[in-house]
């Protein structure tokens, strides 16, 4: 029904600002499982969702530990056609913060390494 939509578009509305990421327009991607998880060839089915939805965007986590995986992943973004600037990194934070970034995504991307997959990043995915 449309309140019940309506209440959902205002929930991620809500979600995005208190995750830093209200600028952020179109389409959210979030990849939000740590980086080590992420394979070349599942990036590769990332980058072909971003170039069949130009608005879209990919959200990763700036992990500490990983500090450098989004300008990796903005390079390889480039090696591919795809425009560096359309993948955003998320500050790293909390439960409740990394809960809200999931509640402000269109659309959770798991990674389905063999053995790698998202285990309890997609369980909290779903709670968010």
């Amino acid at each position: 029904n449309k309140s019940a939509i309506r209440s959902v578009r205002r929930r991620r509305e809500e979600a995005r600002e208190g995750t830093g990421l209200a600028s952020e327009h179109g389409t959210l991607l979030g990849a939000l499982n740590k980086p080590y998880k992420f394979t070349p060839q599942m990036f590769d089915v990332w980058c072909r969702l971003l170039r069949q939805l130009p608005q879209a965007k990919l959200v990763v986590i700036q992990y500490k530990h990983y500090w450098e995986a989004p300008d990796n992943l903005r390079r390889e973004a480039a090696q591919r056609g795809i425009d560096p600037r359309r993948v955003v990194a998320a500050g790293e934070g909390n439960q409740s913060f990394f809960l809200e970034l999931g509640a402000g995504m269109d659309l959770f991307l798991d990674t389905s390494a063999p053995l790698s997959n998202g285990h309890t990043t997609v369980a909290d995915m779903l709670w968010a």
